[in-house]
């Protein structure tokens, strides 16, 4: 896989997630536990991860998922650090809207308002996250970056691309994506990207 390549194949699921976004945007409540946002949902993964598989690990001759930086030996100890990141990404979260003013009660009532459906939905768009996201920047993307520019370019030149992808609107939105792309970065561990939307799902 080249650069080029990765950047196609970021810019085409760029189209997917932006595609997914504005249906699920249209609805009465954006991201209430309704059928049509798990369905919405589950054709962006379908097309999504299908194109991933497709593009990333057969038609390119990758021949594996470890190829993608998938790997599960030493698992416990990235369950932990998966957990740890998780908890990086949450309290860095919870940090800036503290530092932007939003009371502390405010937040804890948000986290603990969820319903049940509400965080299955936000579980399902984590591991959805997890796996192409994760193979998209931290699996593909930077370790070309490292290649040949090192990593003190390449984690932040991915983190950049990965707030972008999200196409988010504000310079705040944008800045904050970046942080979590950092944190993501240096640990390189698709556990924390997972349970960090379940923790704190659209806060």
């Amino acid at each position: 896989m080249t650069l080029r390549r990765a950047f196609v194949l970021i810019a085409i699921e760029a189209a997917i997630v932006l595609f997914a976004a504005l249906f699920i945007a249209k609805q009465t409540v954006p991201f209430a536990p309704s059928a049509v946002n798990f369905g919405a949902l589950g054709v962006a993964a379908l097309f999504g991860g299908g194109l991933l598989v497709f593009l990333g690990s057969v038609k390119q001759g990758w021949g594996s998922f470890r190829q993608l930086g998938w790997r599960v030996e030493g698992w416990p100890s990235q369950v932990v650090f998966g957990l740890l990141g998780a908890g990086a990404c949450v309290g860095f979260l919870v940090g800036l809207l503290l530092v932007l003013g939003v009371p502390a009660s405010v937040i804890l009532a948000q986290l603990k308002g969820y319903s049940m459906p509400e965080r299955a939905l936000f579980a399902c768009i984590g591991v959805q996250a997890a796996f192409i996201e994760e193979s998209l920047f931290r699996g593909n993307l930077q370790p070309l970056l490292i290649k040949r520019f090192g990593p003190w370019v390449a984690v932040p030149v991915t983190a950049l691309v990965f707030a972008l992808y999200h196409l988010t609107p504000s310079p705040m939105a944008l800045a904050s994506k970046m942080a979590i792309g950092l944190i993501l970065g240096g640990l390189a561990l698709a556990i924390a990207h997972a349970v960090s939307w379940v923790v704190v799902g659209t806060l």
